[in-house]
């Protein structure tokens, strides 16, 4: 288990993943805010305000919301791996969702191996609660600091 990334590059990635979803839930949180008129009340059915739209926009791909510290970084953290590397986080967040368990980590890094490498970065960006995942991954492999 875990031959390839050591558990520091985990936690860093973790790290960077977190502050990518604080910026995600601040954009979030400002598109509500969004949705109501200058009096503070909220735009009736079908009308929306242009940030609102913009952020939705962003949302649904990240990409459009243009290049964030955070999701450059993850992003340049995740591609600074080696393929190995990759699986194995991948296969990590794979136990920490309880799609296997520890035992079954050979499964999960078989399961890895089917993404596509282009892909492989782009599943654990995309994952929400990869620090989370990640986290329980460690502890249930007995890798947790």
């Amino acid at each position: 288990m875990l031959s390839a990334l050591p558990v520091e590059r985990i936690a860093e990635i973790a790290a960077l993943a977190k502050r990518l979803r604080t910026e995600r839930d601040a954009l979030v949180e400002r598109a509500r805010i969004d949705r109501h008129d200058d009096a503070g009340d909220p735009l009736g059915p079908g009308r929306r305000s242009a940030p609102a739209d913009a952020i939705d926009d962003g949302l649904d791909d990240p990409d459009a919301l243009g290049d964030t510290g955070a999701l450059a970084a993850l992003t340049g953290a995740i591609d600074g791996l080696t393929p190995e590397q990759r699986r194995e986080l991948l296969a990590l967040l794979y136990v920490g969702r309880g799609e296997f368990t520890a035992s079954e980590w050979e499964q999960a890094l078989s399961q890895a191996e089917t993404v596509p490498d282009v892909l492989l970065g782009r599943q654990a960006i995309d994952e929400p609660l990869l620090p989370e995942y990640l986290k329980k991954g460690l502890y249930a492999i007995g890798r947790a600091r």
